[in-house]
């Protein structure tokens, strides 16, 4: 006869952890401003518990569209025009301090055996000892929408004496009605200021092709560079966008790289590269004083070397010129991410990726951070 459990297995502990919030969700980017706390003398930081607690509170207050000196404000006052009202009661309103993928794992492990429906809403008990967000969630009773506060992992401190602290970039998932009420709420809070991230052609095409740098140049020296590009990149697509005066009726060409011809490509565009610069064939990524120029508008097929060689293709069997400026590419995808010119970011790696393939990510986000930071600055 089965003795019955007193509680959930480890299996089931398992499957009930929360997956890293950075993943497998289309979010939509900004850059955000400084923000200060420094009116808030009990603060030591901006990730400090209390704070964001007390601010998780207040937001949760205004989503609820509490009374306010006789007025009914927030977000449920206003005209629900995205099917907000469909949305069910609002369950909760968190603000809570998330570290990397491993701290994630291993504090949803140490917690999920304490979780209790009766718990506060308003307090994450995640702490880790290397913030690196501010992880919000707006539970309702049919879904659930995040933000994202993302430190600039190129700087180890995110305080200033003065009071200010940056996190320049912010990922949404949201409607615009909620959005626009998170974002103005971030503003008479932190006087802050977000703004969507427009991502340039080269930026995107920049993003794949350090991507795959990365890995190859991270990855063990056991491996074959093909097999390893063809299994961590996977298949390539490529959106090329069109001017409305080169072709009226075509708006968008999708192009798809087969994780098999990746690297060859690659290959193929070193050999282009070298043979048109009179450098060595070890031209993969460009020289750090190349990649600084400011502008980003000399072209691709210069410096890259995956685009170098798809740009040869498409010139020699579409008669289709990258360098044109009628021609501009809106959206790349890999197997780590899709990522497009409007500022929307989906990541598609997670904790079954291994340490060479995390690397090149955090790269990744950290060279978002920088595109934010300098757009900020700009």
């Amino acid at each position: 006869m089965a003795v019955p459990s007193d509680g959930p297995s480890v299996e089931e502990i398992e499957v009930q952890l929360e997956p890293y919030p950075l993943y497998n969700t289309t979010f939509t980017l900004f850059r955000l401003g400084p923000l200060y706390y420094g009116n808030n003398t009990q603060a030591s930081n901006i990730f400090d518990p209390a704070l964001l607690a007390s601010h998780a509170k207040k937001f949760h207050s205004l989503l609820k569209g509490d009374v306010l000196r006789g007025v009914r404000v927030g977000l449920a006052a206003a005209d629900e025009d995205e099917g907000l009202s469909r949305m069910g009661a609002l369950i909760k309103c968190e603000w809570r301090v998330i570290g990397d993928e491993e701290d994630w794992i291993r504090d949803q492990e140490r917690n999920a055996d304490i979780e209790r429906e009766d718990e506060p809403s308003f307090v994450g008990d995640i702490v880790t000892e290397n913030p690196k967000a501010i992880h919000v969630v707006i539970q309702y009773e049919k879904i659930e929408y995040v933000a994202l506060l993302l430190k600039d992992t190129r700087i180890d401190e995110v305080d200033e004496d003065d009071g200010f602290a940056k996190l320049p970039l912010l990922l949404t998932r949201m409607p615009i009605g909620l959005r626009d009420t998170f974002t103005d709420f971030l503003h008479s809070t932190f006087d802050t200021h977000a703004a969507q991230l427009k991502l340039s052609s080269d930026f995107i095409v920049e993003s794949l092709e350090r991507y795959i740098s990365d890995l190859i140049a991270t990855g063990p020296s056991d491996v074959d560079i093909a097999e390893l590009v063809e299994e961590r990149v996977k298949d390539i697509q490529i959106v090329f966008g069109f001017g409305a005066g080169v072709a009226p009726l075509l708006k968008t060409l999708d192009i798809t790289v087969s994780r098999a011809d990746v690297w060859r490509l690659v290959q193929r565009g070193q050999a282009i590269l070298s043979s048109k610069n009179g450098d060595s064939a070890d031209l993969y990524i460009p020289a750090p004083s190349k990649r600084k120029r400011a502008n980003l508008e000399a072209s691709q097929l210069d410096r890259l070397p995956l685009v170098a060689s798809l740009g040869s293709y498409l010139n020699e069997h579409l008669a289709l010129d990258l360098s044109s400026k009628h021609i501009r590419i809106v959206r790349v995808a890999c197997g780590a991410f899709v990522l497009g010119s409007e500022g929307k970011l989906k990541l598609l790696q997670g904790i079954q990726a291994d340490e060479v393939t995390r690397r090149a990510i955090d790269s990744f986000m950290a060279s978002l951070s920088a595109r934010a930071t300098n757009q900020e600055e700009g």
